[in-house]
């Protein structure tokens, strides 16, 4: 992606009319439903044109240096390249998110003490209009700890980047 989103991104009508097609053939009407994949950050300006603003952003936040590690031992990729991904897409997403109701989760408190974020997170998606009969206990019972597996980067790596990455996310986090 682009390293920072551009100002207005064009509006792919015919796009954005088959996206609305789309959701309204395969979801249930009136039912909760999401989409998970972080790629969906560089998507959010045709999203919000598809569901005309109308939803609530869950956004998982996880350690930059986390996600470089796991993007190096599962593509290959340098550690740089794996940070400078972490920048881009946490750019294009705090971009698209502006005046969105958000809930952000922190990924390493929802895969240590589930309890802790599940049911707040819950309780806050509620709270923004999400109506649904959710089991708490389900999902508690979906989170696995192995999720986490190889993404803990040697205490070794240490990047100046990361630092950067970091203070760019807390800032619209």
């Amino acid at each position: 992606p682009a390293p920072v989103p551009p100002r207005s991104p064009p509006p792919l009508m015919p796009l954005v009319d088959e996206g609305r097609r789309l959701v309204e053939q395969r979801l249930v009407p009136g039912g909760p439903w999401f989409v998970k994949d972080p790629r969906i950050s560089l998507l959010l300006p045709w999203w919000r044109r598809i569901l005309l603003d109308r939803f609530v952003a869950i956004v998982v936040v996880r350690p930059p240096l986390e996600v470089a590690w796991s993007l190096s031992v599962r593509n290959d990729f340098p550690m740089s390249l794996g940070l400078a991904l972490h920048g881009a897409y946490h750019r294009h997403l705090a971009a698209g998110l502006e005046g969105l109701p958000v809930v952000a989760v922190d990924y390493v408190a929802l895969v240590d003490h589930p309890p802790a974020v599940v049911r707040p997170l819950l309780e806050a998606i509620d709270r923004l209009g999400v109506r649904a009969s959710f089991d708490a206990d389900a999902a508690l019972a979906s989170v696995d700890p192995l999720l986490r597996r190889a993404t803990h980067p040697p205490s070794t790596v240490d990047d100046v980047a990361s630092v950067a990455v970091e203070r760019l996310e807390r800032s619209w986090a």
